[in-house]
């Protein structure tokens, strides 16, 4: 079976940390959050899914083994999981299995499937697959635009590379 490792921020999802006025109250700017997260009273990040996230995941569960791998923290990320997986199919891994080379957060791929047959890493950013570069495939980072129609085309690409 496939194994599909996705990258968090940027990759799947936006998120960004909300200014607050001077009565500590978040300041929502121009973009239209799908989840607002308070971690506390003066940390709190409006988080946007990227289009078809949902789809994509559901679809890519009929043929595939789906990973998250983020370099961000188990704090900040698994909020955000659990509310892309609420049924916790999905696997995690957080930035404490990342390898920090020259400041850049990279994915070992081995940690999840030893023999790394058939895995795939979906990362925006080239550097973090370093480890394993021969298993990537770098998308457009996500950064808001409501019309990237990104994971359509990412999940034709794996469709049509799975070898079942």
């Amino acid at each position: 079976m496939l194994t599909v490792v996705l990258d968090l921020d940027e990759t799947l999802i936006h998120s960004r940390q909300l200014k607050l006025d001077k009565h500590n109250h978040p300041i929502i700017d121009h973009y239209t959050y799908h989840y607002i997260i308070m971690y506390s009273k003066t940390d709190i990040y409006g988080v946007i899914r990227r289009p078809y996230l949902s789809w994509f995941l559901n679809e890519l569960s009929t043929f595939a083994e789906i990973c998250i791998f983020t370099a961000g923290t188990k704090e900040y990320a698994e909020t955000i999981i659990d509310l892309l997986d609420p049924f916790h199919i999905i696997k995690r891994f957080y930035r404490d299995s990342t390898i920090l080379t020259n400041g850049i957060y990279t994915k070992p791929l081995n940690i999840i499937k030893p023999g790394m047959d058939n895995i795939v890493l979906i990362d925006n950013l080239i550097e973090n697959m370093q480890c394993n570069p021969e298993h990537g495939i770098v998308v457009k980072g996500f950064y808001g635009d409501m019309s990237d129609n990104s994971l359509i085309k990412l999940l034709v690409e794996l469709r049509s590379n799975n070898p079942q």
